[in-house]
């Protein structure tokens, strides 16, 4: 049996070590956690030097997630695997700094050490707060396949499930507003506690930003298909749209960001991401191999002649704009976004609209 009074110890002692928890709002949070325990007390005895210092060792928290989860399932708070979860993401979401304290501490740091640093002390929260789950993405399975004359990388994720083009398509088509959240990327996940139908959002934390002048939020995905792998999603639930105001959002995202680089999912089903229902893209601090590919042909265009347009050497079709100047590569970037879309040449098998169905589109990606 769980000792549901220790257990609160050692989850205060943690959140000090970890996540930022002040020395004034011990009690106050001490007594929430007993709350949600059940508990009217707290433990008589503190916990020794030893125990204190065996949790200050802990890389993740995924030991004291298991104590959570038994003692939920001991003392009837849950009754199953997925509710025993669901209170213990809850009890990290007490432990973990409000959304207007993280976003303080974020821009303080940026402020003061750069964006990077900033970067850092968010990720490593969503580390420690058990929102991005890194044992469960350890067991991922990646290699590099460096024998092709192109080099991939090939990922098999475990850690989490994809959906069918189906399952994708029939999200874009549900009536706006039909549950709440209406989406797992919606500003009202944070802190939401979840369902059996809807992941735990309580220990997430996210951090306000203004992109092609419109509020969005940022946050990293608890999934990380790469190094730092980030999620920007607007703050309004809207369904994904690629034209020239993407162009604009993403470069207003790498300069602040310019360690990072950015993209957005084709806003198609059969090409597109998981979610279409909710304008996001996604991003981070990884190279990937499209981004080192050399290009087999380059043109100057006389419009904008300070720039360079590239046809990559790489798997799929790909043109890369490049300059020093943002306002002409963003301008030559969305006529040729625009152009594509409504590009048709039949003798090749190239329709931009089929019945209204649209066929073309791209995978727009920004780094310095």
């Amino acid at each position: 049996m769980i000792d549901g009074k220790l257990l609160t110890e050692k989850l205060i002692v943690y959140a000090q070590e970890f996540l930022g928890l002040n020395d004034l709002d011990v009690i106050y949070t001490k007594n929430l956690i007993l709350g949600q325990l059940k508990l009217n007390a707290p433990s008589k005895t503190s916990l020794t030097e030893a125990e204190k210092k065996e949790i200050a060792s802990l890389a993740v928290p995924d030991t004291l997630i298991e104590e959570l989860m038994a003692y939920a399932t001991e003392n009837n708070l849950a009754s199953n695997e997925i509710e025993a979860d669901l209170f213990a993401n809850y009890i990290f979401g007490i432990l973990t700094p409000k959304p207007s304290e993280v976003n303080g501490a974020f821009m303080s740091l940026k402020e003061k050490l750069g964006p990077q640093q900033a970067c850092d002390y968010l990720y490593n929260l969503s580390i420690k707060n058990y929102y991005i789950r890194k044992t469960a993405i350890d067991r991922n399975i990646k290699w590099d396949a460096n024998d092709l004359d192109i080099p991939l990388e090939i990922t098999i994720n475990l850690s989490k499930p994809e959906k069918s083009n189906k399952d994708v398509a029939k999200l874009l088509t549900q009536p706006q507003g039909e549950k709440y959240p209406a989406c797992p990327l919606c500003k009202e996940n944070e802190g939401y506690y979840g369902t059996l139908t809807h992941p735990a959002r309580s220990n997430i934390r996210t951090i306000s930003l203004t992109l092609g002048g419109e509020e969005w939020g940022m946050q990293y995905s608890p999934y990380l298909y790469f190094d730092e792998h980030c999620i920007l999603f607007s703050k309004k639930h809207t369904p994904m749209k690629i034209d020239g105001k993407t162009v604009e959002r993403l470069f207003d995202f790498i300069e602040m960001f310019p360690d990072y680089f950015i993209g957005s999912n084709a806003d198609l089903p059969i090409v597109g991401g998981s979610i279409l229902n909710h304008e996001h893209y996604q991003g981070g601090k990884h190279l990937m191999p499209l981004q080192k590919c050399k290009a087999f042909e380059k043109y100057k265009c006389d419009k904008y002649p300070d720039t360079t347009v590239e046809v990559v050497d790489f798997y799929n079709s790909v043109v890369r704009v490049c300059g020093f100047n943002r306002s002409t590569v963003q301008a030559l970037a969305t006529e040729i976004i625009s152009a594509w879309k409504g590009y048709t040449d039949e003798s090749v098998g190239i329709i931009a609209d089929e019945n209204g169905v649209k066929h073309n589109t791209v995978t727009p990606i920004a780094r310095f």
